[in-house]
């Protein structure tokens, strides 16, 4: 799974997620696979791991690993396109806002990022 991963092969990465037996988890190995996901800035690929049925990531593991790895990645391409992406998979609120107060973030991922913790707080008030 890494290497699909690691490669951009989205298809292989469905193909072996979806293996009949012993398919791999999304989330093995503490979520490796989406972290490499976010280091290679790769949406399509983000978006696949953070959507499986049986056992999809959690975006907010590792205390915002995921986020971190987006931010500190020197490929910059599509990282607003992978923010979003762990976004609408409905992180832990607090931990987007600790990650999001660290302003370490490129500037349209700190925008996603804020926006996301200001309509969190308007929603729970």
């Amino acid at each position: 799974l890494l290497a699909a991963v690691g490669a951009g092969d989205a298809a292989m990465v469905t193909v072996l997620l979806n293996w009949p037996q012993h398919a791999p988890r999304a989330d093995a190995q503490g979520g490796e696979a989406l972290l490499l996901a976010c280091r290679n800035v790769n949406p399509a690929i983000v978006r696949l791991l953070l959507r499986h049925p049986a056992s999809a990531p959690r975006p907010c593991m590792r205390d915002g690993a995921a986020f971190l790895e987006l931010m500190l990645t020197k490929q910059r391409g599509n990282s607003a396109s992978v923010c979003q992406a762990l976004l609408d998979a409905a992180p832990d609120v607090d931990v987007v806002a600790r990650v999001a107060a660290r302003g370490i973030a490129p500037l349209d991922m700190q925008r996603l990022m804020d926006d996301y913790v200001v309509a969190a707080a308007a929603a729970a008030a």
